[in-house]
């Protein structure tokens, strides 16, 4: 099917009608506009594939029509998702890895138009969170319903929103450390490697934590504010982290040297295995976080380098909705780390 351009405003002069027509069904008014934000070189996206797979399931439907943006690397995504809400767009579909959904989720929080994800990245960790396929066929096949919408919490950090964490330390040098070619030869691998690199020099920082109004100081390795429980494929954090249970979950690692980060590191792949100490310790806030300390660290926001602390965050309860499949996560297998005390 031939792209033809279609020119809205300067901003949106890459916007063009892709395909006219979706199936309908409740969640779809009479012709709901849908922008599809695509970024070509996310992971080993196949550009061609993901346009296929979008005139496949929602061709020749009189419910809906999708209009594609292609991401050059140059734009700020959240002013083409503004732009489009402002057009009178009904839901936005990211075509692309963490970051791409990330930015869309950004641009969407607070207005209550919906999120679809069509995964193409490295690790697509929103996307294993709630269950939707990684296969990008199954992927538009969910969207083309039925499905439901879920409301996720984000975090705020100024103006920005988080879907995933807001980390400081290891993990940020471990995000710092990851080229995008990398990403796209080796996939998660290069993550591993990264992180690997990282830890042969790992020293701990003392950290001060005010968390909800109650401070806490402590020495680490590195401090996680998470809001999903995946890290990537199976291997998962707690069980008690989910990114709808309205609070900020801080996980801190308390590893000294190589040899406790690797311990770390077997608690995820090993749950449950026997040991002496605990280096990894949970707890919750339910509105703010204040993180800072003696050295200013990176800090990174789902897998985007931040700057570096002080570092704020405030939880933004349901603020994005996210289409998600009417049986989603079922049947999903994954090992995850043991609860630990929730205390320091």
């Amino acid at each position: 099917m031939a792209l033809v351009e279609h020119t809205l405003r300067p901003v949106t002069r890459h916007l063009v009608p892709l395909v006219y027509y979706h199936r309908s069904y409740s969640l779809y008014p009479i012709m709901m506009r849908i922008l599809v934000v695509l970024n070509p070189v996310a992971g080993r996206t196949q550009v061609e594939s993901v346009k296929r797979a979008l005139h496949q399931y929602f061709y020749g439907h009189q419910s809906i029509q999708l209009e594609l943006y292609e991401t050059t690397g140059k734009e700020v995504v959240a002013d083409i998702v503004n732009e489009a809400i402002d057009g009178g767009i009904g839901g936005v579909f990211a075509a692309g890895g963490d970051g791409t959904v990330s930015a869309v989720a950004d641009a969407l929080a607070e207005t209550g138009i919906p999120l679809g994800i069509i995964p193409t990245g490295t690790t697509n960790v929103l996307a294993q969170e709630l269950g939707i396929p990684l296969n990008i066929d199954k992927a538009c096949r969910l969207l083309a319903g039925p499905t439901t919408t879920r409301s996720i919490d984000t975090l705020q950090q100024g103006d920005r929103h988080f879907v995933l964490s807001v980390g400081i330390g290891l993990s940020a040098l471990a995000i710092e450390g990851t080229s995008r070619e990398g990403k796209r030869r080796f996939g998660p691998l290069a993550y591993i490697w990264s992180i690997l690199n990282t830890v042969a020099g790992v020293q701990p920082h003392v950290f001060t934590i005010v968390s909800d109004g109650r401070k806490r100081k402590i020495r680490a390795a590195d401090v996680l504010l998470a809001n999903v429980s995946t890290i990537t494929g199976p291997l998962r954090w707690g069980p008690h982290i989910k990114p709808d249970d309205g609070r900020i979950d801080i996980c801190v690692m308390r590893a000294k040297n190589i040899l406790d980060v690797v311990g770390v590191g077997l608690d995820i792949v090993v749950p449950g295995r026997p040991r002496k100490n605990r280096n990894l310790v949970y707890w919750q806030a339910f509105h703010t976080v204040l993180v800072f300390g003696e050295e200013p660290l990176l800090v990174q926001g789902d897998g985007e380098s931040l700057g570096r602390m002080p570092l704020e965050v405030v939880l933004a309860p349901k603020s994005v909705q996210v289409f998600v499949g009417s049986q989603e996560g079922n049947g999903r297998r994954s090992l995850r780390l043991p609860l630990l005390s929730n205390n320091l």
